[in-house]
């Protein structure tokens, strides 16, 4: 009877034996991995990592890059707007007019700098009377370097009417110097002769052509301005009633 328990257990132990080690065999490839066994993010229920760029810098998760705003840096700098020229009106100056009621002209030649507002003054100061007033300086420098005072003279009036000036004075005096000089040598090797011609235009107050023709002298001096001062002086003397009088 002893023998027959004995072999009973014997058998059941093997059975169990055997039962254990085929359940070893299939856990692997049926039963999901223990806690222990995943990594620490997957165990703890962290979310899963964002897809790593690419080798050309790509995400898939990353916009296009024309949804990508251009920085400041790329977008063209708009210039302030420049400001806007002078007015024609602000090229003359009416406080050279003298107060009272004499009749004035304006003066303004063209020409090289120091020899226009040289002959203005010779005339202004040869030619004004008790009946006519002569204005230098009524018109600035900038009037003439943009090139009004010449269109004046070839017959444009009208920007000395919308600059006012017809309407400040009673006439104007518009012309263009030339002159040119050189060593005599005839007489003395130290004499210098200048030539100086004026052209001249006499406009009235409703920028009708009241005046015009051409005059010239020659004077001579030892040095070159003493020659230019000189003719200078006589074409006033001889030629000033000629040059500002209407015919």
């Amino acid at each position: 009877m002893w023998r027959v328990f004995v072999g009973i257990c014997t058998l059941i132990g093997a059975v169990a034996a055997t039962l254990e080690i085929l359940d070893h065999w299939q856990r692997p490839a049926s039963a999901p991995p223990s806690v222990s066994q995943l990594p620490p993010a997957v165990a703890a229920g962290a979310p899963e990592a964002a897809p790593q760029r690419t080798d050309d810098g790509d995400s898939p998760s990353s916009p296009p890059e024309s949804a990508v705003p251009a920085t400041t840096e790329s977008q063209p700098t708009r210039l302030a707007p420049e400001p806007a020229a002078s007015k024609v009106e602000s090229l003359i100056n009416r406080r050279a007019i003298p107060p009272g009621t004499v009749p004035t002209m304006a003066i303004a030649l063209d020409g090289d700098s120091s020899d226009v507002e040289f002959l203005e003054t010779a005339l202004a100061q040869g030619e004004s009377s008790a009946e006519l007033r002569l204005v230098p300086g009524f018109f600035k420098p900038a009037f003439r370097e943009r090139g009004f005072l010449r269109a004046a003279y070839d017959g444009d009036t009208e920007t000395l009417a919308r600059s006012g000036a017809l309407a400040a004075v009673d006439r104007v005096l518009v012309g263009r110097v030339e002159r040119s000089c050189h060593a005599t040598g005839q007489i003395d090797s130290d004499l210098v002769t200048c030539d100086v011609g004026l052209y001249f235009k006499v406009i009235d107050r409703n920028g009708a052509i009241a005046n015009a023709g051409h005059v010239a002298v020659a004077g001579a001096g030892f040095s070159e301005d003493a020659a230019r001062d000189r003719a200078f002086e006589m074409l006033v003397q001889q030629h000033g009633k000629r040059v500002i009088s209407p015919e």
